[in-house]
């Protein structure tokens, strides 16, 4: 998997992700993982458990680890905010302006 492709010692550690698993049928094989998530679809979670790997929730993940230690947590893009668009204005930095109106003016 790309995102935890720079973890050293993966099978040790559990990663987390705050949202859904889903199956992802592009994936042929799927290593021993240990996952934990807020909700995993049932074919995910299959998956998961047929490769010997386990599927955790958030509340036995924490009883099992409550510092959060040998976890590696996943994450989405940081600046994919709607705010982080308007950031950085001034001339030529093709940042977006905040406007009030969208259309044309009628009244």
């Amino acid at each position: 998997m790309k995102e935890t492709a720079n973890v050293d010692d993966l099978p040790s550690k559990t990663i987390v992700q705050v949202g859904t698993i889903t199956d992802d049928i592009r994936l042929l094989e799927i290593p021993k993982l240990s996952v934990a998530a807020l909700r995993f679809t049932k074919s995910a979670k299959e998956r998961i458990l047929k490769a010997g790997g386990e599927a955790l929730t958030l509340d036995q993940l924490a009883l099992r680890a409550p510092t959060g230690s040998n976890t590696v947590l996943l994450r989405g893009k940081r600046n994919t905010r709607e705010a982080a668009k308007h950031f950085g204005m001034g001339p030529h930095k093709h940042k977006k302006p905040y406007t009030i109106s969208k259309g044309r003016k009628v009244s």
